[in-house]
């Protein structure tokens, strides 16, 4: 026990700081170890959290991608049959008048008919394996 008539009080303080410093210590030991293993849970919910947005991410990005081949194959159908009826259509007109533009505009039409198909081919091919990876997966 320490008295005041006997030691001054800086001793006092050394003395009460000596016997303080391994509580301070285990109390900091124990805060950082607190904080450390609140730090790993957070981490972890995070982690967890950031897998479930890239799962979303992932069945949205390939919902939409569905959606957007069906409309695309739709709006290219659509475009198919008017490019071939109005190359059906121009030729005939060209082949009435026998005049040079008709001509070249119903060759022009029918070249870009041509064009859209083989562009269509390619992408229904595109389409094909995708859905076949998706499936696959």
């Amino acid at each position: 026990m320490i008295l005041l008539d006997e030691k001054g009080t800086t001793e006092i303080l050394v003395e009460v700081s000596k016997m303080l410093t391994p509580i301070f210590l285990s109390i900091s030991i124990v805060l950082t170890l607190w904080v450390e293993h609140r730090n790993k849970k957070r981490a972890k919910e995070a982690k967890d959290d950031t897998n479930t947005v890239a799962e979303a991410l992932v069945n949205t990005d390939t919902k939409t991608t569905k959606k957007l081949d069906t409309i695309h194959t739709l709006v290219n159908s659509g475009m198919g049959i008017q490019l071939r009826i109005s190359s059906a259509a121009l030729r005939r007109i060209a082949d009435l008048t026998g005049k040079d533009a008709d001509v070249a505009i119903a060759d022009e039409a029918e070249r870009l008919t041509k064009e859209h198909e083989n562009k269509q081919r390619h992408l229904d091919i595109e389409i094909k394996k995708r859905k076949e990876r998706e499936n696959a997966a």
